[in-house]
């Protein structure tokens, strides 16, 4: 079965991704891609700015930085 793994580090530095196979009957997993992708320095502001409670409208403003980050990560996957 293969599997997409994604991942981002408490840095906000970037984004990465793995293309992994692995046997439902056990055996190591086999990579078979990886790739990186930085997050933009905006992004990675307005997350940031997510991070103080006392942020104005931050649900309105979370739900903006969830779509550009997910849609971030579906072009990285994409590019997997």
């Amino acid at each position: 079965m293969k599997f997409i793994g994604l991942m981002s580090g408490t840095s906000l530095d970037g984004i990465d991704a793995s293309l992994v196979d692995i046997d439902p009957g056990g055996g190591d997993p086999v990579r078979i891609a990886t790739e990186s992708a930085e997050i933009p320095i905006a992004l990675r502001k307005d997350i940031e700015a997510l991070l103080d409670p006392q942020t104005p409208q931050a649900i309105e403003r979370s739900l903006v930085v969830t779509r550009v980050l997910t849609d971030a990560m579906a072009s990285l996957v994409q590019r997997l």
